[in-house]
């Protein structure tokens, strides 16, 4: 993971030179490069999954991720991986989920469209994709997973450890998985904006999801 991290830490470098000069966006690149460092280079892996999420979804969503063809990130692998789910908490209803990382000193990354559906009596949740697209070139994508570690991504507590007072029953779910070789976290944040400018982690995933909006061109229902 070591070599992962230095090869990251190269090619951003290498991107930043070859794009811009700019010293704010190098000090910038220098420290995601530090905090995707710190969250990599744990002694003992890592599961962080908090047991009021395994309630709420978290072993559902990853039986939908094996139906739509994205890998288990709960298991130990090479890549970095950032997925964030946009659950519109429905079913027949456009659901999506963006996945981009960093592997082999190159990035990738992905926009899924689908819907979620019960095929029959056995009441087992079933996905089906509608539409799936890159989500832009390495430059591109380089900025985008940056930009994300900036706006603590890797690190955000999930909803329920904000204490009492904040979640909720219906309405959508966010959910962020992040992932390397020896650590991985999932969380969960239900309607955010319903407790806007009452607590700076929510206004951080605010933040984050409407950047995603911005940048991938996601037509969700904001909640």
């Amino acid at each position: 993971m070591k070599a992962v991290i230095k090869a990251f830490k190269i090619l951003m470098l290498f991107s930043l030179f070859f794009f811009s000069c700019n010293r704010n966006e190098n000090r910038k690149i220098e420290e995601a490069a530090k905090r995707l460092n710190e969250f990599c280079n744990v002694r003992e892996t890592k599961l962080e999954v908090s047991p009021k999420d395994i309630f709420t979804g978290f072993d559902t969503l990853k039986g939908i991720a094996k139906q739509i063809n994205l890998c288990s990130l709960d298991k130990p692998g090479d890549s970095i991986i950032i997925r964030v789910w946009f659950d519109t908490g429905g079913l027949q209803i456009k659901q999506f989920v963006l996945e981009i990382g960093y592997q082999n000193q190159s990035y990738f990354g992905a926009f899924y469209e689908f819907k979620t559906y019960y095929p029959d009596s056995s009441r087992k949740k079933m996905a089906k994709v509608l539409s799936k697209r890159d989500i832009g070139t390495q430059s591109q994508l380089s900025q985008i997973f940056n930009n994300l570690i900036m706006m603590d991504i890797l690190t955000l507590p999930t909803m329920e450890d904000l204490g009492p007072g904040f979640g909720g029953g219906d309405g959508n779910n966010y959910c962020v998985e992040v992932f390397s070789k020896k650590h991985y976290r999932y969380y969960v944040y239900w309607c955010p904006n319903e407790f806007k400018g009452r607590n700076k982690f929510i206004d951080q995933i605010i933040m984050i999801l409407n950047y995603l909006r911005k940048e991938i061109k996601i037509q969700d229902e904001a909640c």
